[in-house]
């Protein structure tokens, strides 16, 4: 809700809070609903590569599900509009192979407490 009001800063503590819980409950449905928030963010920050990435991931993980996948639809037309097709394709495919655990402690480092 706080990206749909532009209050990206807030967003992205949101999303970082989000994560930190899920993933140390592994609550895996969130975990990916989390990542999807960071594609938000990457895509504000003109990295949509990196939005790609992590879109591929949520959409390729076992624990994708619908609450997942409303997620991705709200990001996935945001991806095409800032990728031409065959970027996005391969940022979709890179995510595929990404390792979650990995991803998330880089988010947790690179948006930390520390780094808010």
């Amino acid at each position: 809700m706080a990206y749909h009001q532009s209050d990206y800063r807030q967003a992205l503590d949101y999303y970082r809070q989000s994560l930190t819980i899920a993933h140390s409950t592994q609550a895996l449905a969130l975990l990916l609903i989390s990542l999807l928030g960071f594609a938000w963010h990457y895509l504000q920050g003109n990295e949509p590569t990196r939005a790609g990435e992590l879109c591929g991931l949520a959409q390729h993980h076992p624990a994708f599900n619908s609450d997942v996948e409303e997620h991705t639809d709200e990001v996935l037309p945001l991806l095409q509009a800032a990728l031409p097709p065959a970027e996005l394709l391969v940022a979709l495919e890179r995510g595929k192979i990404l390792d979650l655990d990995t991803v998330v402690t880089e988010l947790l480092d690179e948006f930390g407490e520390d780094n808010a």
